[in-house]
């Protein structure tokens, strides 16, 4: 509930402390005293549209402090939490600050906050109706959120089946729309995958191959020279019909060493490395003779190195600067092609949970407007009747229901007709003001007084399972008097046994019925209009249901009237309590 609102330099406003309690509220005072101010300023805190315009004359900015108070389990603390706010000891400080450039600052609870955040945790605190605050009733979207709330818990479990149904066929339904609309992408990518493993796999790649490759053709083109220079070597080392080589030369001096050293064994060393080098030289020049024999000489192994190693660059050019990232980039395209075709299969398995969905969402949304249908003749009837309690008995009220035909839809009475998170259904509440004329929308015909009075019956009806803890009604009382002023009065504080209410009224009926009276008043001081609001004593308020009984001649009668008004309201919110009347 609203605990209290703190409002600094705010249109006429100074500075205004104000504590509500439980129950009825009542504010009260004369016209043009300032009372849509404190509504104005309490919206502001809420998230509403704000103007500099609302800073006083001669400040530079307006602040509007708030403070609310919340049971555990109530849905404002799941929206806290997704936000990061804490609420220590379940308490909300709702805080706006306004300034004369045009910036505004919103808190909650000290963080701050945007405007849209700020509003989303304040419509599940408040809701306000008056004049100017009927948006809710003049929308037709609405309307179908009134009549599953009068349902109560177990239709609003059905209500939530049908949207988690909802939720998950459009899901699977968006799914496979994609998969049918990217069939042909996914179809000529499959193609391309297959054709692009097919060509790396032909190519029989292996890592360092390149390299080998590059070294093999190096040298067979300058194959003419190599053979030349190991030629020259071979013949300077074997020798020929004509020369002795080098081999023959170190055999003789090896000879002539092992003749020496048997003489002196000081050339032992020396002979032995003679023999070293010519035992090498008898190994390395075989392999010389046998490179020569077995060099390719035909051209043909250079075309096909060239042939290879152009295929090589071609897959490079294509799939990757070396064989190593060919080779996986072809890991990588068979990963994918194996993702499409098993998103293929898996378009199959989703067909069928769509149907088995699809099948689930038709039944709990016909059980579900069925049921609804059942409940706008129930609710029709209880509106009806409050309406006329409240001084609108000719007024009959009606809830059309109706469906969106589609095809492609889902089967409804014959036809073919369009699903949606909540069911199959449209609503909208229509008004027949007076006798003989049609019902018609209420956002055509239905005046600020007629809304007000229309949302009190409902909140009436339903407050019990309403969730929102604070009710706010300006001039709910415009244009009725007498009976119906009292009536409303009744309802008012009905409504207060489940909720915390407050109402703006000019009717002393209603006034008189509030747990709580503070009166509005207007005051000139130093050349500045102000405005102020305090809290009745049981004396003021006497004094001042008599100023709205009889005006400025508050007769000693005119006080006895509003003293057996007092007594009267008292008796009956008594009654109301022994008797434990629910609110429908």
């Amino acid at each position: 509930m609203l605990e209290a609102l703190a409002v600094h330099n705010f249109a006429l406003i100074d500075n205004l402390s104000l504590e509500f309690e439980p129950g009825l509220n009542v504010l009260t005072g004369e016209t043009g005293a300032g009372k849509s101010i404190i509504i104005d300023a309490l919206g502001v805190a809420l998230g509403e549209r704000a103007s500099a315009d609302y800073i006083r004359s001669g400040a530079n900015s307006a602040r509007v402090e708030a403070c609310f108070s919340f049971p555990r389990g109530h849905p404002v603390e799941r929206v806290l939490e997704a936000q990061g706010i804490p609420a220590e000891e379940n308490t909300l400080v709702l805080t706006r600050e306004l300034n004369s450039s045009g910036r505004n600052v919103c808190r909650v609870n000290s963080h701050l906050v945007t405007t849209a955040q700020l509003r989303e945790i304040a419509s599940l605190l408040v809701d306000i109706h008056g004049q100017h605050q009927h948006q809710r009733l003049l929308q037709p979207g609405t309307h179908l959120e009134f009549l599953d709330a009068f349902g109560g818990p177990d239709h609003q479990r059905l209500v939530d089946e049908v949207r988690s149904l909802y939720e998950r066929y459009s899901q699977l339904k968006a799914t496979l729309q994609d998969y049918a609309r990217t069939a042909r992408e996914r179809a000529q990518r499959q193609d391309m995958l297959q054709f692009q493993i097919k060509e790396i796999d032909a190519a029989r790649l292996r890592e360092g191959e390149l390299e080998e490759l590059e070294e093999e053709k190096r040298v067979l083109v300058q194959r003419e020279k190599l053979l030349t220079l190991v030629r020259s070597a071979y013949g300077l080392l074997y020798g020929g019909e004509m020369e002795p080589g080098a081999l023959d030369a170190l055999g003789r001096a090896h000879a002539l060493l092992q003749e020496a050293r048997a003489i002196d064994k000081r050339l032992a060393a020396v002979e032995e490395a003679v023999a070293a080098a010519l035992y090498s030289l008898e190994e390395v020049v075989p392999e010389l003779r046998r490179y020569q024999e077995d060099f390719p000489l035909e051209q043909g192994r250079l075309e096909e190195l060239e042939e290879r190693l152009q295929l090589i660059r071609t897959l490079s050019r294509k799939y990757g600067s070396t064989i190593a990232e060919i080779l996986a980039y072809r890991a990588e395209a068979a990963a994918e092609l194996e993702k499409l075709t098993r998103a293929e299969e898996d378009s199959d398995t989703l067909k069928g949970e769509l149907d088995g969905i699809a099948s689930q969402l038709a039944a709990r949304s016909t059980d579900l407007a069925l049921a609804r249908r059942r409940l706008a003749q129930i609710l029709e009837k209880k509106l009806t009747a409050e309406l006329a309690d409240l001084g609108m008995a000719k007024s009959k009220f009606q809830i059309a229901l109706d469906v969106e035909e589609d095809p492609a839809g889902f089967p409804w009475e014959g036809i073919k007709v369009r699903p949606g998170p909540h069911g199959f259904d449209r609503a909208e509440f229509l008004l027949a003001a007076n006798p003989g004329e049609p019902p018609r929308p209420l956002a055509k015909i239905a005046s600020g007084g007629e809304l007000s009075r229309v949302m009190l019956a409902i909140k009436t009806i339903m407050a019990v399972h309403d969730k929102v803890p604070t009710l706010i009604f300006d001039e709910v009382d415009a244009g009725i008097g007498g009976r119906a002023a009292q009536a409303v009065a009744a309802k008012l504080a009905q409504v207060s046994r489940f909720h915390q209410v407050i109402c703006i009224t000019h009717l002393p009926q209603i006034a008189s019925m509030g747990d709580v009276h503070f009166q509005i008043r207007k005051e000139v001081r130093g050349g500045k209009t102000f405005t102020e609001v305090v809290r009745l004593s049981p004396e003021r308020r006497v004094e001042e249901l008599g100023r709205m009984l009889a005006g400025q001649a508050v007769t000693a009668a005119v006080l006895e009237h509003a003293n057996e008004l007092l007594h009267s309201s008292r008796e009956f919110k008594k009654q109301l309590a022994v008797q434990n009347i629910p609110a429908e």
